[in-house]
This record gives C-alpha cells, structure tokens and sequence, in this order.
C-alpha cells in the first residue's frame, strides 16, 4: 500500500505545484466552463500515455524509466539528450521557481517580516536532507506532502461548494479552439512518465488513479473558482487561486492556501529530485551517463549539485527575473515533448508483439507532440523559447555523442 502512495505522489509532483494552480487558475478564467471538457481530454490523453509507457511488454521482465525505454526504442543518443535535458532542466529550473514562489508565499501570508529568500532556503535544505538521508526518506515523504497539498485545495473546494458564490451564476460556456485548451490542460498532468524502483512503482494502476483524482479536484477547484470570482480577474492574476481561496473563505481560506501552496512546493521539488535521480541513474546504469562509469550513480551527489546551483541562481537573481519564466516553460513543453518521443520509442518496441497497443502508442505520440507544437506557436515568447531548447538539445547532443564515442573506443559497454 505504502508504494502505491509513493507512485501516485511522484505521479502528482508537478499537477500539486502552486505554479500548476496559477495556470489551472488562468485557464478556467480564459476559457471558463470551456476548460472543463480541456482537461477532461487531457486526463484521457495523459491516461493513453502512461498506459503506453508502462506498457509491461517494453520492459523486457523490467520497470521501464525513460531513459531505459528510449534507448531500446530509439538507441542510446537520442536517450542520453533527451533525458539529460530534460531532468536537469526540471530539477534546476522549475525547482528554483516553485522555491521563490513559497517563500513570497511564506512572508505574505504567515511572517511578514521573515526573509522571502530564506524560507525558499531553508525548505530547499530540508528537502536536500530528505535525499541526503538516503532515497527511502525523499520517498517516504513524498505522499505526505502531496496528501497536505490535497488536502488543503480539497478543503477548500468543499468550502466553496457550500457557499454561496459571490460572483454570481457560473459564467457561461465558453468553447474556444479546443486544440489550444486541451494542449493547455495537458501540461497540467505531466509526472507520470517515471517509474520507481519500489514494488508496483512501474504499474499503470496507481498513476491512472492518481490521474482520476487530481481531475476531479481540478474541475472542482475550477467551478468554485468561477463561482467566486470574476472569469476575467481570474485570467489575468498572477495568484488567481490565493485570491480564489480568500474569496471563499476569508482570510481561514488564505491559510488553507498557502499550506496546499508549501505543501504543494515540498511535493514538487522533492518529486522532481526524485524523478531525475531516477533517469540519470537508469541512463548510468546503461553506461550512458556522461562522466559516469556504468551502474555508478552516487545519488545524493547529484541532488547536492542541483542544491548548489539552484541556490547560486536564488542568490544571482535569476529568480525574480522575468526569462526564468520564459526558462521554465521551455522546460515544461520539452517535458511534453519527452512523452511523446517515449510514446514513438514504445511504437518501435511494440510494433511486431502488439499491433493495437503500438497503434495506440502512434497516436499518443502524435497528439503530444501536436500539443507542444501548439503551445509554442501560441506563446509569446516563442523564440526566446525555441532558441533556449536549441542550444540547451544541441549542448546535450554534442556532450553525449562525445561521451559516447570515447567510451566505445575504450570498449564501454553500449546500448
């Protein structure tokens, strides 16, 4: 049962994240009731990809990470760059941005007068602690956090549930171009392409669950939203789900909040952590981790790197800088972009053992990617963000090749 737990926790690291809530926010406000049948397809689409990824017939008797399911797939360079890229840029980036985010948190709703920056700090040492003690306590802490974080935001939908909204009936349906509120919602799901090393961590079972439930939370918190507040305040907010929370219930809703919000940072770096120690450690065990010797991975190593430099980046100012935005939503559309390219690995692995689940895997893949594509022609900063993912996939690709070109001629094992 306790693995189970931990499953859907990892699953949920990213959809609990305060960062998640402001876009959740911002999409009911734009679309209103519109963004309800978003996430209800991307919650189908999500479901589709993890059934694809944990598909027990490419793992081969074995959990499958995606480092492991896209060297088999696709071989060992589009494995290494992809995965490389994309962990490190969540653990690096996004982890910096949910940190500040808690601390402003922090000061503007429990202690006004203690440093914003220094929370960020100190819940950053605590959860480098957590890994630092061993990978079973980052683990066994996970659900704790992500139960807070749900308990917290599932409390207050109850709140609004049983008030009466103060801004009138519910907007009504709004239907934009769906391929853009879907792709939207997609990104709102993203976790459940990882596996863990504890038993059942690779089952479809628990990520599915956990997947039902953030939906209904989501679609709860969305309809009290919109029954509180105006759509359109909510749209253009930075902090639609703070403002939502003391429209419900008051300055009692305000603390409700802010608890889901820490809670919910904790839950999302503590995952993300997890989640690239997972995929750079499957990648080293393969002999495909640059400047590692095959199944060497000292974790709590690397969590201490990542520490380090998310603190340097806190301390720089590169936190409060408007491009860390820019940065983060690289990172997300590479992370949906992953999915995709670990749905065509899972194609080419199933494609002579199980003709509909390698269809199945196709149309995944396609739709995922047709998402990341819409969501970068859509955004403002659309070539800051292609040029960032340029130069970050080619550094990755070049280190790789190189890594990999040096260990075959010394007779490193390879994929």
């Amino acid at each position: 049962m306790r693995s189970t737990f931990i499953a859907i926790g990892i699953a949920l690291s990213w959809p609990l994240s305060p960062d998640a809530l402001v876009r959740l926010g911002n999409g009911a406000g734009q679309w209103r009731l519109g963004f309800l049948v978003g996430l209800g397809l991307a919650t189908v689409l999500s479901g589709m990809a993890a059934a694809v990824i944990r598909n027990p017939k490419t793992a081969d008797g074995r959990n499958h990470d995606a480092g492991s399911l896209l060297a088999d797939g696709l071989g060992p360079l589009p494995a290494m760059t992809i995965v490389i890229a994309s962990r490190v840029s969540l653990a690096l980036l996004l982890s910096t941005g949910l940190l500040v985010t808690a601390g402003y948190t922090f000061n503007e709703i429990f202690v006004y007068w203690f440093p914003n920056f220094g929370f960020s700090y100190l819940l950053l040492a605590f959860i480098l602690l957590a890994h630092l003690a061993g990978g079973r306590a980052a683990l066994v802490l996970q659900p704790v956090f992500a139960a807070t974080a749900v308990g917290g935001l599932a409390s207050l939908v109850l709140l609004g549930l049983g008030s009466p909204g103060a801004s009138g009936p519910l907007p009504t349906m709004a239907m934009p171009a769906l391929p853009i509120s879907t792709a939207s919602a997609l990104v709102l799901f993203l976790g459940y392409d990882v596996t863990t090393s504890w038993p059942d961590g690779g089952s479809r079972l628990p990520v599915l669950a956990g997947l039902s439930g953030i939906l209904l939370l989501f679609c709860g918190w969305s309809l009290v939203s919109l029954a509180h507040l105006p759509a359109q305040r909510l749209a253009e907010s930075t902090i639609p789900h703070i403002l939502a929370a003391r429209a419900i219930a008051g300055e009692a809703g305000r603390i409700l909040m802010g608890v889901a919000v820490i809670a919910g940072t904790c839950a999302a770096v503590n995952g993300i952590f997890l989640i690239a120690r997972r995929s750079l450690a499957s990648l080293a065990a393969q002999n495909l981790l640059p400047g590692h010797r095959q199944g060497v991975f000292p974790d709590g190593i690397h969590v201490a790197v990542f520490a380090a430099i998310i603190s340097v980046m806190m301390a720089s100012g590169l936190a409060g800088a408007s491009v860390l935005e820019t940065y983060i939503e690289a990172a997300l559309l590479l992370w949906l972009f992953s999915v995709a390219i670990q749905c065509l690995a899972a194609f080419r692995l199933l494609r002579d053992t199980d003709g509909c689940q390698a269809a199945l895997a196709a149309v995944t893949g396609l739709l995922f990617a047709g998402g990341a594509v819409v969501l970068l022609s859509f955004h403002g900063e659309a070539k800051d963000i292609a040029r960032f993912l340029a130069i970050l996939l080619l550094s990755v690709f070049m280190v790789s090749a190189l890594w990999l070109r040096l260990n075959r001629d010394a007779g490193g094992v390879l994929h």
